[in-house]
């Protein structure tokens, strides 16, 4: 996993690893991170409601991660659906 570079102190990773936390139990079932490419996040929701519900959330998830993970520079989410 260390070559990897996945382990907690790596802002990208310790993103996916509070991802429940950051988007909710409720949507966290079925919206995943994709990638984070430049300053976007990329989602995956298992279907287009699941994908509006998130979009709904998406201030909410840019300030946790912009506040907790400000190095990433992340300000926007990309939303690809099944």
């Amino acid at each position: 996993m260390r070559s990897l570079n996945i382990h907690a102190d790596n802002p990208k990773a310790a993103v996916g690893f509070e991802w429940q936390k950051i988007i909710g139990n409720r949507l966290y079932p079925h919206v995943k991170i994709v990638e984070i490419k430049g300053t976007t996040l990329v989602l995956r929701a298992d279907h287009p409601s699941w994908a509006q519900m998130a979009m709904m959330q998406q201030k909410k998830i840019l300030a946790f991660i912009g506040k907790k993970y400000p190095s990433l520079g992340i300000k926007s989410i990309q939303m690809l659906s099944s």
